[in-house]
């Protein structure tokens, strides 16, 4: 790791792993989608919402009746913030693609990045 001989995708998992260590966003959503995966799994909840275990729209339909996640990000594309948070706000979307996990974005025209 000293080296960043790793992968885009490795180094985004040790970002996860050291995000672990301290009280970020990424573990407040990981600790949000653990109460989701929890959910799925209670027997009575399954079967009063028909849900899969094994199908990812069953599941997301099912436990996004009941609840949602809204990640509201106001640093999204502002110039003023790392670009390596977007990139890891995007990597925990993908991740959690299979759960009803949203994200609000503040959109200020001044403040975004000329990528954008």
């Amino acid at each position: 790791y000293m080296n960043r001989n790793l992968s885009p995708n490795m180094m985004m998992e040790v970002r996860l792993w050291v995000s672990m260590r301290a009280q970020t966003v990424a573990r407040t959503i990981i600790g949000a989608i653990n109460y989701h995966s929890a959910l799925k799994h209670q027997p009575n909840f399954a079967a009063q919402r028909e849900i899969d275990p094994k199908d990812a729209l069953s599941i997301k339909r099912g436990v996004g009746s009941h609840v949602q996640l809204l990640c509201s990000y106001q640093t999204y594309a502002n110039k003023r913030f790392p670009e390596a948070n977007d990139k890891a706000l995007r990597f925990l979307m993908r991740r959690y693609k299979d759960f009803p996990f949203y994200v609000c974005v503040d959109f200020n025209r001044g403040a975004l990045r000329q990528s954008f």
